[in-house]
């Protein structure tokens, strides 16, 4: 038998389970929404004490009287440009200041000596200055181009040449750098290629060896004959040492002589 389905069953069933998915959807929001509470409440705790920190920070200005004060104080100790601890707190008590205010004094006072030290102090050659001066002081100025290029290579700004020949103390003093600068460059240079060149050795002249003697065939056989007869001699030594040890050793001389005839001959 088929079941009939009551339609108020039905209903309430549909009721039912939408209560259950709304309340689940509900319990869903509210865990997702505590954790964005969490990360938003994380952030804020992470980025709140730089910020602190930063506040805390405060530059302490320095008086011109604190300045004065520190170059004799300097001067007269002969300080170095770079101190050790315990020499810029005793500074620093002398001076009444905070221990960064003497940091910053003591970098200022390097940045200046540096500074100084940078500035170009070698000799300066008198005939390529009057060389230079009378070049840029010609009222026809004409400029080769190795001139243009060791300028370029020397110089980071263009600087304009007015032809009429009026120059300040400035553009002397340009001139002047300019000429030491090529200079130097061309002393550079030449060191440079005679480094790379390799030295030169004399060769040694060789010693002539003397030209062979030509042998006639004469001297020929009777070389030849001299070794026969000592080779022979050398090994009738040899067996008669063998045969008769400690005894003399005696050699028929007729038979050498008329073997050396005959080879002659």
């Amino acid at each position: 038998m088929a079941t009939m389905v009551i339609p108020s069953a039905v209903s309430e069933w549909q009721h039912e389970a939408e209560r259950q998915a709304a309340e689940l959807c509900a319990k869903v929001l509210a865990v997702e929404q505590e954790k964005e509470n969490g990360k938003i409440d994380q952030i804020e705790n992470c980025s709140s004490p730089p910020m602190e920190e930063k506040s805390k920070t405060k530059v302490e200005p320095i008086s011109d009287f604190m300045r004065k004060k520190f170059e004799t104080l300097v001067e007269e100790r002969s300080c170095n440009i770079y101190p050790t601890r315990n020499e810029k707190e005793e500074i620093a008590q002398l001076l009444d200041a905070s221990y960064s205010q003497i940091n910053r004094l003591f970098a200022n006072h390097r940045r200046r000596i540096l500074k100084k030290k940078a500035t170009p102090q070698t000799e300066i050659r008198e005939a390529s200055i009057e060389r230079l001066m009378a070049k840029i002081k010609e009222p026809s100025l004409v400029v080769t181009p190795g001139e243009v290029l060791l300028h370029e290579e020397t110089s980071t700004s263009e600087r304009s040449v007015s032809p009429t020949g009026s120059f300040s103390e400035t553009d002397e003093s340009v001139a002047v750098i300019c000429a030491q600068v090529a200079d130097q460059i061309h002393d550079d240079i030449q060191e440079k290629k005679n480094l790379m060149q390799p030295e030169k050795r004399e060769k040694q002249p060789r010693k002539k060896r003397a030209p062979k003697r030509k042998i006639s065939e004469h001297d020929a056989k009777l070389e030849a004959t001299v070794d026969e007869i000592l080779s022979k001699v050398s090994r009738e030594e040899i067996d008669a040492e063998r045969e008769q040890q400690g005894k003399p050793l005696f050699f028929d001389l007729s038979s050498i002589v008329s073997c050396f005839d005959v080879k002659i001959n």
